[in-house]
């Protein structure tokens, strides 16, 4: 029979994991320059990443509350109202004007290390709260 591991250690240890997973994130974008990058590897990065940096649904977020708050009656706020399918609205923006997607990238990449720093800040707590208790517990 195998000693059984405490779940308090095992968060910690997700905790720890998380934190160097961020870390790999902050040194992927820091070192990533969009704009001097060709459309097919600027494909390549987003369809790589998408599981933590949904770059399409964030630009087409982006793009249709944009012209949600300028009330303009265009056809893309009658299909937000059709509950278009936001990513594949940033994805299809995108491929019409690279460039501009590039410059938002550019700026986003910025945003999102600001956000992975905080989750590192977090699982940092997270590990200093409960450590120290821990010590005074022992």
């Amino acid at each position: 029979m195998e000693p059984e591991i405490d779940p308090r250690v095992i968060a910690l240890q997700k905790a720890q994991a998380n934190i160097i997973e961020y870390q790999n994130r902050i040194t992927l974008l820091e070192g990533t320059n969009p704009v001097a990058m060709t459309d097919d590897k600027i494909r390549e990065f987003i369809n790589n990443n998408q599981s933590w940096y949904p770059a399409h649904a964030i630009y087409g977020h982006l793009l249709t509350a944009s012209w949600v708050s300028k009330d303009t009656w265009s056809y893309y706020v009658l299909s937000f109202r059709e509950e278009i399918n936001i990513a594949e609205f940033g994805k299809k923006k995108a491929e019409e004007d690279m460039v501009k997607f590039k410059a938002f990238l550019q700026q986003d990449f910025i945003n999102e290390i600001g956000k992975i720093r905080e989750l590192i800040a977090v699982n940092q707590r997270y590990i200093e709260s409960n450590t120290k208790k821990w010590i005074k517990f022992l």
